[in-house]
Order: structure tokens, then sequence, then C-alpha cells
């Protein structure tokens, strides 16, 4: 039997809504990425590392307001799954 749309999208959304949720605290562009002659190549490659790495967002910078609209959504969307599962079991006879 095929897998019916709505269960696939299921499983699917709270994974995409987590992925935006981390992508959005990420800086991937350095502002300065200018490279010296003298400078060890190591050191540039942990700095870009700990550039990609989620810090969070302060209030000033422009996806504050879906950063914190997403935080809630996502334990929604996973709290909706568990209570699914709870309220889902037969009662026994």
């Amino acid at each position: 039997m095929p897998v019916w749309f709505p269960e696939l999208l299921r499983g699917l959304i709270p994974v995409n809504t987590f992925n935006i949720w981390l992508r959005l605290q990420r800086n991937s562009f350095r502002r300065i990425d200018i490279r010296k002659l003298f400078e060890h190549s190591r050191k540039n490659t942990f700095a870009r590392w700990l550039e990609k790495l989620p810090k969070g967002l302060s209030q000033r910078e422009p996806f504050y307001r879906a950063y914190r609209c997403l935080e809630p959504l996502f334990f929604l969307q996973l709290a909706s799954e568990q209570s699914r599962g709870v309220f889902a079991i037969p009662a026994f006879n």
C-alpha cells in the first residue's frame, strides 16, 4: 500500500522546522575573510568552522522574530506527535 501523503509530512515538517531554526543562527558568510601572506591556513579553517556553529540571535538581528517563533512551533509539533500516540490507544474491554 502506498504511503499516504499527510503521513509523510507529519514526520518531515518538524525536521524541517528544526533545520530552519538551526540555520537562522549560523553566520556562514564571514564579513572579514582576508588572507594574509604569513597566516597559517589551519587558523582560517578553525575560524570558518566557528562561524558556522549556531550561536543564537540577539534582538537587533533581522531574523530574531522568526527565530523566536520557530522555537515554540517546533516543540508544539513534537508534542502533537506524542499526544496523537497517547490518545490513539484503543480502550481495553
